[in-house]
């Protein structure tokens, strides 16, 4: 009952979300929900392929795909695109969707302004005639203007832009960001149980940590880590986010019981004793609203909240999957459940871009070898017939010399001191007579990084699906299918 409940408001919420803020044609199927879900970044074609696995196995199913908008995370909201230099070279360029790039959660990161959209858009178009957002997104500037009063950030904006190329491409989503879910009593019920509960849920996430997952400092980007548990003091981390009227995020902190009352806060303090009666906390919502703080989940408690209430079967990249062995533990372990199957996607698409020569890395390291070698044995890269001419043939013999005496170990400190400065001073004046020698090395340098950084150009599978032309997206629309 409790997770039908839950379902029902998360899915209206959704619901609700998406009407107002995309283009996504709706419907009031509220069974068989299959959920994917990414930060609110522009999706690579690996990205995109969770949604489109998403869309077409709840079609399968008559049920609804659900994309969670992760907009409570940090994130860089740029496109990258490749640029191809006038000597055919090719680098990395940015497109900015915002005017500055501020280190909060994109839900506190603001709705560009009109002027500075426009721009972003008509740089996207004129990158390349045959990309297919080139097709879709000026039906925006057209069409599209007064839907921008209805966002309330940045992530609002970039998931309507993806929204509009979903449909484009036959993917009707429903969309939730976890802003938004997170302030559902739903998820409030959900991390006051938790809270109430903090110790022996710690026990068991670090328990899946340590079975479940060899290497903690690898999983994930290094993201996950055990929850502190200090028995001194009394509190508990839990993996949500507290995050400050400012943007600033922390991990929550929770004290034990103590005369009806459980501390909230930081590592750094508690910031609030919330009502504990008849195992309720009553106080948390309006304590969050009085204070201006918002609780956020991290990795871990999002898809383990998402697979216990709403979900009937979850879609993850590699990336998610490698801590969902954790999820799996607390589900059983903590819940005595059966936990949910979930699936892994991913797909790799490069841009028609031209096939490089790929440079090998040891030949860069060789010349840079050589480069750093000719200041410090210069002579080794002057043209023999000079030796014999002065000054360069006195230079030599002079270095030679004090050699000697800087490895003379019979010698006092300060004069094999004074050799080696003076072997300094030798090889500047030697260096002089290399410098055609060292121009050649940093040319060939500065090529060859070209080259690598051409390459990973080339190479690159991260670029925005939108950039891709339509046939090839349809292509992969096309060919995915699922039996029943």
């Amino acid at each position: 009952m409790a997770r039908s409940k839950s379902r029902n408001e998360l899915l209206r919420i959704a619901r609700n979300y998406t009407i107002k803020n995309t283009n996504v044609c709706q419907n009031d199927i509220y069974e068989n929900v299959i959920v994917t879900g990414h930060q609110a970044i522009w999706h690579h074609c690996g990205i995109w392929a969770k949604n489109l696995t998403t869309f077409k196995f709840a079609k399968v199913v008559n049920g609804t795909g659900l994309h969670l908008v992760l907009d409570h995370d940090i994130c860089d909201t740029a496109i990258i695109w490749p640029r191809q230099n006038m000597d055919g070279s090719f680098c990395f360029e940015r497109i900015e969707i915002e005017p500055e790039q501020k280190p909060i959660p994109l839900e506190l990161r603001p709705v560009p302004p009109q002027t500075h959209l426009k721009n972003f858009i008509d740089t996207i178009i004129d990158v390349q005639a045959d990309q297919f957002c080139s097709d879709i997104w000026p039906k925006y500037m057209v069409s599209e203007k007064n839907r921008i009063s209805h966002f309330s950030n940045v992530a609002d904006v970039i998931t309507h832009f993806q929204s509009m190329l979903n449909v484009g491409l036959g993917l009707n989503m429903i969309y939730l960001p976890v802003s938004k879910l997170s302030e559902s009593d739903a998820f409030l019920n959900f991390i006051t149980s938790i809270i109430a509960d903090a110790v022996n849920f710690a026990d068991s996430y670090n328990s899946g940590l340590s079975t479940q997952i060899d290497d903690v400092t690898t999983n994930s980007r290094g993201s996950i880590q055990h929850l502190a548990i200090d028995k001194k003091s009394g509190l508990t981390e839990l993996p949500f986010w507290l995050v400050l009227p400012d943007g600033k995020r922390a991990s929550l902190y929770v004290g034990q019981e103590k005369n009806h009352k459980i501390q909230i806060g930081v590592a750094s303090g508690v910031i609030e004793d919330l009502a504990y009666h008849n195992g309720k906390i009553y106080e948390l919502k309006s304590m969050l609203q009085r204070l201006g703080y918002r609780l956020r989940p991290k990795a871990v408690s999002l898809t383990l909240f998402v697979r216990l209430f709403l979900t009937d079967w979850f879609v993850h990249g590699v990336g998610g999957a490698s801590y969902e062995p954790v999820t799996d533990y607390i589900i059983e372990n903590y819940y005595r459940m059966k936990p949910l199957r979930y699936g892994v996607v991913t797909c790799t698409m490069m841009l028609p871009l031209p096939n490089y020569f790929t440079p090998n890395k040891d030949d860069l390291s060789h010349l840079k070898h050589n480069l750093h070698d000719i200041k410090h044995n210069p002579e080794k890269y002057i043209d023999k017939a000079m030796f014999e001419r002065e000054p360069v043939a006195s230079l030599i013999q002079a270095k030679k010399e004090q050699i000697t005496r800087a490895k003379d170990h019979s010698l006092p400190v300060g004069l094999r001191k004074s050799a080696w400065n003076s072997l300094s001073k030798i090889n500047e004046k030697l260096f002089e007579y290399a410098k055609d020698t060292a121009g050649i090395l940093e040319k060939e340098i500065a090529e060859f990084e070209k080259s690598l950084i051409t390459q990973d150009v080339c190479n690159c599978r991260e670029y925005f699906f939108g950039l891709f032309p339509e046939k090839e997206l349809q292509k992969l629309v096309k060919s995915l299918t699922f039996k029943i």
